[in-house]
């Protein structure tokens, strides 16, 4: 068996922290925050209410948070108009299918 002079040995744990350290920063940078989750879906409900002629902003919608798969539910609700638009994000950011629709 072939052992490891200390500096080989010092280099090695160098190498391996630095892995680590890179490997955790970059997964913290990936990771998507509530509030960009809210106003993401928030700009996409101004859009859709846009193109249907209805005047949206994104103070119309509200989240909270999911259960199970479901990270958060952001439910849009234009002023006066007696219907919300509702947004299911899973863990990851993405928007789920409405319950009413084939998975």
């Amino acid at each position: 068996m072939t052992r490891l002079s200390p500096l080989a040995r010092a280099t090695l744990a160098l190498l391996l922290a630095g892995a680590v350290v890179l490997g955790l920063s970059s997964g913290r940078r990936h990771a998507v925050d509530d509030g960009d989750l809210v106003a993401r879906y928030a700009e996409a409900y101004v859009a859709a209410a846009r193109d249907a002629g209805i005047r949206g902003v994104p103070a119309d919608c509200v989240a909270h948070a999911g259960q199970g798969a479901v990270r958060l539910v952001i439910r849009c609700s234009p002023a006066g108009a007696g219907f919300s638009i509702e947004y299911r994000v899973d863990r990851a950011g993405r928007l789920l299918p409405r319950q009413d629709e084939a998975i």
